[in-house]
């Protein structure tokens, strides 16, 4: 009687060994390709945000620094380019830029289209510059009129 069980049983195990375990090795990978790929995504959706808030703050700390005042705005790819001084500063698609003045300092919040926001990024024209820092050169190849400041 177990003479005719052993070539199923054979039969079976190399199933297992050559159709499932792979199958399930290769089902494994791909979920664990997916993940990885959707968190890389959710982690640099909000540097647009960051860069353009942070490239504002820097362009109101050079108008403070030159003895001109801040200005106080809201802008993004509707509201068009706003002029900061010499400069013409465009935002990212998706990324809106709040100005508000706080006293003597004026305070740079952005947002995005997903509800994300940065925390108030204050400058009063003394003290350190901000600066790009991780993501500076992240938008160079980005089109001449989004996510830029020029000089004219």
């Amino acid at each position: 009687m177990d003479q005719p069980d052993r070539p199923r049983r054979r039969l079976l195990r190399r199933f297992v060994q050559f159709v499932v375990l792979p199958f399930v090795i290769i089902a494994v990978l791909g979920g664990a390709f997916a993940g990885v790929w959707v968190l890389n995504e959710r982690s640099d959706r909000p540097r647009a945000m960051y860069h353009d808030t942070q490239l504002m703050a820097a362009m109101q700390y050079d108008l403070l620094r030159s003895g001109l005042p801040g200005i106080e705005m809201s802008v993004d790819s509707d509201t068009g380019p706003v002029r900061v001084g010499n400069a013409v500063f465009f935002t990212l698609p998706g990324v809106r830029v709040d100005v508000e003045q706080r006293g003597d300092e004026y305070c740079v919040q952005g947002h995005d289209q997903y509800g994300d926001e940065t925390e108030w990024v204050c400058v009063d024209g003394t003290g350190e510059r901000p600066s790009l820092g991780a993501v500076e050169g992240e938008f160079s190849d980005a089109a001449s009129d989004v996510g830029t400041a020029t000089t004219e």
